[in-house]
Formats: C-alpha cells, structure tokens, sequence
C-alpha cells in the first residue's frame, strides 16, 4: 500500500510537471493609464522583421484601460504592443503569459513582467534613451553655438568633443551587448542600432548572422536578418566592383586650400598618401581624425602624408575642426559645397569617412583603413 501512494505521488507530481512545461501559448494581460489612455480602443500585437510588420491579434481595451492578448508564436521573436501610430512598445515574444503596464502619456515609462528577455531589451533601451538625450542636449548646445564668437566657437568646439565621447561610448555599450547577450533577438535587435552605413560594422553583422544561424538554424527572426546582411552584401559588392580596386590609378584632384591656394593630389606623387574624405560635420569622421594624427605624426619622416578633401560647406566651420583635431599636414582643401563637390561623383563615394592609402606611384594600396589599420599597413609598407 506505501509503495502504491507513493507511485500515486510521483504520477501526480509528473502531471503537474508535465502540464507545465506543456503551455502551448502566449498571453498577455495589460493594462494603461495616463491622460492619453483615453484615445486608445484598440491594442495591435504586430510582428517585427527586416521588411514587414504584421497584424497577428488585437484586443478591445475596456473603459478601465485593460485589456487581454491570447494566441500562439511559432517561434520567439521581435513583437510590439501598438495602441495608436506612435505610442508603442516592444517585447520579445514567446508562449508564455506576459503582464504589461503601460503609461501612454510618456510611453517609455512601462513595465513587463513574466518575459525577462522582454524586461532585457527594455533595460537596453532605458540605456540608450538616456545616451541619446545627453546626444541630443551637446547637438543643440553645438547648434545655438556656432557661429557667435570665439568664445562660443570653444564652447562649441568642447560640446562636439563631448558628443564623440558619448557617441563612442554609446557604441561600445551597444557592442559590449551585442557580444555577450544570449537570446538571438536581443542581439538582432541591438546590432540594428548601429548605423549600416558605418563600413567598420560590416563585418560585425554578418559575423552575427553567420553564428546565429549556427546556433538557431529553425528561427524565423534569425533566417530573416541572415538574408538581409546576405542581400547587403550583394549589393555592397556590386557597388564596389564599380569603384576603384586596389592597383587602380586614381585620378588627380585639384582643389584650393583655406588660403585660396589650389593643391594638386597628383603634386604628391613620391609619398604614400592617404586620401581622406572627410567633414567637419561627420561624427564618425571627427572620432577617425586622431588615428590619422597618430599616423601622421609617426610616418610624416618616411615619406608619408595626407590629402584631405572636405565635404564642408562653411569655411569657418572647417577650419575650426582642422585646428581643434590639430591635422596638421598642409594638404587641406575643399570646393566648400558639401555632397555638390565633383569628387563625390569622380570617385563615386556614397558615405564619409572614406579614404584610399595610395603609394608613390598613386596607385590604390587599400582602402577604408580605419582604426588601427592604417598604422599597421604603413607599417608593412613603408620601409
């Protein structure tokens, strides 16, 4: 008889374990207040990708602000609770039940509970909404600035070096993330923050396509942003293979430095010379100038230099970057007319920081070296 209670208590034990692990779908209870909660009837459960979103349930929300989600996910993925065209929030779904509390007047101020990859992505969040509006305070001190004075010229010289800092520490975070979070979407997700159009980020995005698909080979979400940086890089490819590769011969530019004084890049022939496209504008590019310093100031000697082309088109705008990055090398010019300048379209370049490390001859030795990179090739090179 003992022997046949406890098999009783283990069978319903398993049951219960059993019923557990068995829950077969999602559901989420919501509810949200504040003064706009008034002009929301409906809640839109939307399905995120690269290319689409999709309506997969709604519920009414009743006169007290609740309302209720159920249904079924085939899989974990990028969802958003939409209550009208911009008041929303995000959440990573799975089958499980989610509670969600929401204050429409400043949408951000929400709580998830019962998803803790959910509650993940609203912490990353969190952290970059605080960086972006330090970001945003330093753009418009720069802004109200420019072009008062002296005086204000520092100051907006100090709050741009301030914004690099925060923009770069802002990356890093978001790098940092990205390597070490261990859902999939999460990792999608924050990788999306960062800006395509930054060419030291390529490799980053398809390296984490290329081991998200090792590791989930079955999830939608992952298949998804593995065939868009597959499609990128298509295109990148055949972008490229309509510009200069290494061995081609550039042609000369010849444009007037700050004195009015026209430089030709051809005059340079004899040195190795980075060609720098560049602004003063140009975040990215402003954060790449001390490693071209670096490199200049360590190679000038052995016959090394640079040729900078400004896409600025304020005079005083540029040459307060030259002076406050310290480029000290005397080839600086510019047609001062932004993207309008001829060398965007005679070197067919869609985006800055570019640059072409030429060798004596002006012969294309490589391209886009950022970071570290241009002191190592200098250094293979330059004997």
């Amino acid at each position: 008889m003992k022997i046949l209670k406890l098999i009783c208590s283990i069978v319903a034990v398993a049951l219960v374990l059993t019923s557990c692990n068995r829950y077969k779908g999602y559901t989420v209870d919501g509810k949200i207040t504040g003064k706009l909660a008034s002009q929301a009837k409906k809640v839109y459960l939307e399905q995120l990708t690269t290319s689409k979103t999709t309506v997969i349930d709604t519920s009414a929300i009743d006169n007290s602000g609740s309302f209720k989600l159920k249904g079924f996910v085939k899989d974990e993925g990028l969802y958003r609770l939409r209550f009208t065209n911009d008041k929303f929030i995000y959440l990573v779904m799975q089958n499980v039940p989610i509670t969600v509390n929401i204050n429409l007047d400043s949408v951000q101020n929400y709580t998830v509970s019962g998803s803790p990859i959910s509650s993940e992505l609203k912490s990353f969040l969190d952290t970059l909404t605080s960086q972006n509006k330090r970001i945003m305070m330093l753009r418009q001190e720069i802004s109200k600035a420019k072009g008062k004075d002296s005086t204000a010229d520092k100051q907006s010289q100090d709050a741009f070096q301030k914004l690099m800092q925060i923009t770069a520490s802002t990356h890093d975070y978001v790098n940092r993330f990205v390597d070490t979070v261990k859902d999939p979407v999460l990792a999608i997700f924050a990788v999306n923050t960062m800006s395509f159009s930054e060419n030291q980020n390529l490799d980053k995005f398809e390296k984490l396509a290329n081991k998200l698909l090792k590791e989930y080979p079955d999830n939608t979400f992952v298949k998804d942003y593995a065939a868009l940086i597959n499609q990128m890089n298509q295109q990148m490819a055949a972008a490229k293979a309509s510009q200069f590769k290494i061995g081609d011969q550039v042609p000369d530019i010849s444009l007037p430095n700050p004195d009015g004084k026209t430089i030709s890049l051809y005059s340079l022939r004899g040195k190795y010379v980075l060609l720098d496209f560049w602004a003063s504008w140009c975040q990215p590019c402003r954060q790449e100038n001390p490693n071209i310093v670096k490199a200049y100031i360590k190679y000038k000697d052995k016959g090394f230099t640079v040729y900078s082309v400004s896409l600025d088109d304020k005079k005083e705008h540029w040459m307060n970057a030259i002076s406050y990055d310290k480029l000290a090398w005397p080839n600086q010019v510019s047609e001062l007319k932004g993207w309008d300048s001829q060398v965007v379209a005679q070197y067919k370049f869609t985006q800055i920081p570019h640059n072409l490390l030429l060798d004596q001859q002006g012969k294309v030795l490589a391209i886009d070296l950022f970071g570290d990179a241009l002191d190592n090739t200098l250094s293979s090179s330059i004997q």
